[in-house]
């Protein structure tokens, strides 16, 4: 046998063993889910159900991108934060329960939407504050509403979809002030998000040099007590933990009315709130 015959043979047998052993060695045989955050809301054992009908997919030609995307389109609370090959045989999923931060409804609209932190709308309903979709109404007790919103002032609102206003100013003060609702649970006495959350009523936009916020009286669709934040530009998160510091410090009695101001003291480079005119240790 001529010898370039037999070279080209045996070239060609260990390509086919190298593709057999790349069919078969790499097989998909089992799909780790790690729930990095939740508030209880995710069926964990319905998410791997779903998975698991990708094993035996083969894991070089594995399509991450779209196996996130069909997660997170049949479970809408769920976000996929990471997908990782381990080698030969096993895929790692990384997931976290999407919370629900705000709701939106634009002037003129019939309904409420409901926002995750990311400010992905989750769905619609007639009412921010209970719905007929979930078991668990304090699932979205705490939704905090963004107000002086018209129409027109949006961009994009669609579920499953990224809020996007036309103001580019209120677009990164609700990415900040979301950010910030996960950071100041770092604040003594407000250990948890949903417990942050849960002070506040709304957010109102109609004014981007002075944002103001709103807490919660026991009644709801009601206003209380009012927090003026100083301009977007400045650092929201730490705004928020000195507000709620003084709001921390105050009476019962005084959390239903008035007013907090949070001022920017350049020489010390911090920020310290009023209450009214009596500044208030923050």
């Amino acid at each position: 046998m001529n010898k370039k015959v037999l070279v080209l043979i045996v070239v060609i047998v260990f390509l086919l063993a190298l593709v057999l052993v790349g069919v078969f060695a790499f097989k998909v045989t089992k799909i780790e889910i790690t729930v990095v955050s939740s508030i209880g809301n995710i069926q964990q054992n319905e998410i791997q159900k779903f998975t698991d009908e990708s094993v035996g997919k083969n894991i070089l030609f594995f399509n991450e991108q779209a196996f996130k995307r069909d997660i997170e389109s049949e479970f809408k609370n769920v976000k996929v934060l990471d997908t990782k090959r381990q080698f030969p045989n096993v895929i790692q999923v990384y997931i976290e329960e999407r919370q629900e931060v705000f709701a939106i409804k634009p002037e003129g609209s019939s309904q409420y939407y409901v926002l995750d932190k990311y400010l992905n709308v989750l769905r619609a309903q007639n009412n921010y504050r209970t719905s007929n979709d979930f078991d668990d109404v304090s699932s979205v007790k705490n939704l905090v509403l963004i107000e002086n919103v018209s129409q027109s002032d949006v961009e994009l609102l669609q579920i499953g979809e990224k809020l996007k206003l036309k103001h580019i100013a209120r677009q990164k003060v609700l990415e900040e002030v979301s950010e910030a609702f996960f950071g100041a649970n770092r604040l003594a006495d407000y250990n948890d998000t949903q417990k942050v959350m849960s002070i506040f009523y709304s957010i109102d936009l109609s004014n981007m040099s002075d944002i103001a916020m709103y807490t919660k009286t026991g009644v709801d669709e009601e206003r209380a007590l009012k927090m003026r934040f100083a301009t977007y530009e400045k650092d929201i998160l730490k705004q928020l933990q000195a507000v709620l510091g003084a709001y921390n410090a105050l009476d019962e009695s005084k959390r239903n009315k008035g007013e907090l101001i949070i001022l920017y003291d350049k020489k010390d480079k911090s920020y310290y709130v009023v209450d009214k005119t009596e500044q208030v240790a923050a």
